[in-house]
Formats: C-alpha cells, sequence, structure tokens
C-alpha cells in the first residue's frame, strides 16, 4: 500500500472515531444504555426463548415491539425479579447487575 493510501485510512479512520464520540455526546447516556442493553440481550442469550422479529427461539413472547406496551419502569421491576411481578412465571431470576438490568430495560423499552 502506499502512503498517500495509508494517510487517508488515518483520517478516515480518525473521522469516524470524532463522528462517534459526537453521536454518543448528541445522543447522550440514555443511547448508550440502549447499546450496551443490545449487546447484553445477545451475549445473555436472550434469543434462547425470545423472539426478535424472526430471530430467536418462540418459547416466550416476542420482545420485538415491548417498548410499546411496557414502560422502562415496568421492564426494570420485571427483569429484577420477574417471579415478584407474575407469580409463576418461567422467565428465570437473571445474573446481572442492577447496571446491566438497568441497559436491559432501556434496550427493550427502546423496541416499538
Amino acid at each position: 500500500m502506499t502512503r498517500s493510501r495509508c494517510g487517508w485510512w488515518r483520517v478516515a479512520a480518525g473521522f469516524g472515531v470524532v463522528m462517534g464520540l459526537f453521536v454518543t455526546a448528541a445522543l447522550g447516556q440514555d443511547s448508550a444504555l440502549v447499546v450496551e442493553g443490545k449487546h447484553l440481550f445477545v451475549d445473555r442469550g436472550c434469543y434462547g426463548c425470545h423472539t426478535m422479529g424472526a430471530s430467536g427461539t418462540p418459547i416466550a413472547p416476542d420482545l420485538s415491539r415491548v417498548g410499546s406496551k411496557h414502560t422502562e419502569a415496568d421492564l426494570l421491576a420485571w427483569l429484577f425479579d420477574p417471579k415478584e411481578q407474575k407469580p409463576g412465571a418461567h422467565m428465570p431470576m437473571l445474573e446481572l447487575t442492577s447496571g446491566e438490568v438497568r441497559a436491559l430495560a432501556a434496550y427493550l423499552s427502546s423496541l416499538r
């Protein structure tokens, strides 16, 4: 690769980093929680029981539009202790920190 091409890639990469910081700052902390929550949804295997559109396993409710049906506060309470919210619920207690639960609730409430 020539030197000028390497320089172009550095400029493009730097621009991407700056734009990413700008978007995060413009959207605020809430958007960072939503992004973290989306990663948690995938990393913790929520697709093992829930569907999101055509993806996932249809054992539990489809969560594609759960944010239009439940508030973030409702989702937060559910995720902290499903059986307290609905005795007999099949959803297990999640081994998440309170910050992770907040992020997951933020993500789910953004699904409309």
